[in-house]
């Protein structure tokens, strides 16, 4: 391969890497400004942050509300699951697994595992399969955001837990930061060989 072709393909390299940093600091900066799920229209998608639904805990395998077509439901953390819009509140379902945002702002995908229509209005009690306790306290309609609609993508959503954390996020702005200082120079060496080339010419042609 000629230096021509090997610059070309490295300059090529360089651009898809850039390309790919930019995106990342763009999944990054929504991430921080919006949150851990992204809404489109009436679906949307979350990465799962921790392993409460991941298996059958030993309470809840001795309760037995959890069916084997329930098991194949289960995710763990770092996969990539779909969100369907939420259903109207006379459709709440026990055993459905929804998205809920908790008092304190922080989003939780777990399964309803009671109503509770004491009150004024219906509360919902919800649990993650691998808990043996019940979420605390109980969640009220208008905090629930969507409904899981089954599908999910195993561990691909790893590398978006990555970049939500700030080592993450510093490790990209790092690479930006390596990537633009050593753009820079390059432009810079590139621009003195091109006046160094002019005036080796001129002096080749004041010579002839």
């Amino acid at each position: 391969m000629s230096k021509k072709k090997k610059s070309k393909a490295i300059a090529f390299f360089e651009t898809i890497f850039f390309l790919f940093l930019i995106l990342s600091l763009g999944l990054i900066i929504f991430s921080k400004f919006t949150s851990d799920y992204f809404i489109f229209g009436n679906n949307g998608v979350l990465v799962v942050g921790s392993d409460s639904m991941s298996q059958t805990s030993t309470v809840n395998a001795e309760i037995g509300y959890i069916s084997l077509e329930m098991e194949d439901e289960q995710f763990s953390k770092g996969d990539f699951i779909r969100i369907k819009k939420k259903p109207q509140e006379e459709e709440m379902t026990v055993y459905n697994i929804y998205l809920y945002k908790n008092e304190k702002g922080i989003t939780i995908i777990h399964r309803l595992y009671d109503i509770d229509n004491d009150a004024e209005k219906p509360s919902y009690v919800f649990r993650g399969d691998a808990n043996q306790f019940s979420d605390w306290p109980n969640v009220y309609y208008d905090q629930i955001i969507g409904e899981f609609d089954g599908v999910f993508i195993p561990k691909v959503g790893h590398f978006a837990l990555f970049l939500q954390s700030n080592f993450g996020t510093l490790y990209v702005f790092f690479l930006l930061t390596l990537f633009s200082i050593s753009a820079f120079f390059d432009n810079a060496n590139s621009s003195l060989y091109k006046k160094r080339r002019k005036l080796i010419e001129a002096n080749d042609d004041i010579k002839q």
